[in-house]
């Protein structure tokens, strides 16, 4: 959410329809990974989407934090959103599905709705901590700032890494139903 920011600031000085676009490279690649995954649920399982999605989201955030330290390109930093969306893409909606998997009929709705209140739970309390640590460093510099508020998405990344390493979901047992 900083990036476009950063983007239209020194040292880049990008109109905000071009830096905007990381944003929708990002959305777009959200979209047709997660249209992948969802129609190859034989070939991709739960905890290989977990993986794949960890490992691209993890990518982007140590690409984008280079690029911002090291000023590269801006189109370094569409590349690195893009795979952040693709890796959001691939991930999030199996997190949901084995949410639900994992709970009993009965639980699947108070699931539902605990899984809901914690994303955006979890969404609103990292996006006020960054920027409170963006506009506390915001004095020492555009870069350091952002450079740091990708830190502390890394540091997010890596609690989703080591929870998401140890996901484990069985495939709900067949239920034969008779018709008479």
């Amino acid at each position: 959410m900083y990036l476009p920011l950063f983007l239209t600031g020194e040292p880049y000085l990008l109109s905000t329809a071009m830096a905007g676009l990381v944003l929708t490279l990002s959305g777009v690649a959200w979209a047709i990974a997660s249209q992948v995954q969802g129609r190859n649920p034989e070939r991709l399982s739960h905890e290989l989407c977990l993986r794949i999605g960890l490992g691209l989201l993890g990518a982007a955030i140590v690409g984008s934090l280079l690029a911002t330290l090291l000023v590269l390109p801006p189109y370094v930093f569409m590349i690195t959103w893009a795979l952040a969306g693709a890796g959001m893409g691939i991930m999030y909606p199996r997190t949901t599905v084995i949410g639900l998997q994992s709970s009993s009929l009965e639980n699947q709705g108070f699931i539902s709705s605990a899984m809901t209140v914690a994303d955006a739970l979890g969404a609103a309390v990292t996006i006020a901590l960054t920027a409170i640590v963006f506009a506390l460093l915001l004095p020492l510099g555009t870069v350091t700032a952002v450079a740091v508020a990708i830190t502390v998405a890394l540091g997010v990344w890596a609690a989703g890494l080591f929870t998401g390493l140890r996901a484990h979901v069985e495939a709900p047992e067949a239920v034969a139903v008779e018709i008479d």
